[in-house]
């Protein structure tokens, strides 16, 4: 189990949105705009954090937030509190 400030610097990662900062940008090289997302995986360390972390992302998407799944998985980057994927399609969502 990850110490308690691992724990706290996830949550904090989570909460002041540098998680879909990071995300957009890399959509944006993309092409893609937040809106066009429509299903977002957040990777967390602790599955204790899933009813905060999906808070968090429905916060940063709005009213208009896409499907969210939230999930305790292995990390992969160094130093990395979580990790996101994200799903965007281009033009109308029906």
């Amino acid at each position: 189990m990850p110490s308690r400030y691992v724990l706290a610097h996830e949550l904090s990662h989570l909460r002041n949105g540098n998680t879909w900062v990071m995300a957009m940008a890399v959509m944006a090289t993309a092409g893609f705009e937040q809106a066009d997302t429509v299903f977002s995986r957040l990777y967390i360390q602790d599955q204790a954090l899933a009813p905060d972390a999906e808070a968090a992302a429905r916060v940063y998407y709005g009213s208009d937030a896409p499907a969210i799944a939230v999930q305790r998985g292995g990390i992969m980057g160094f130093n990395t509190p979580n990790e996101i994927t994200n799903i965007a399609i281009k033009g109308p969502k029906t």
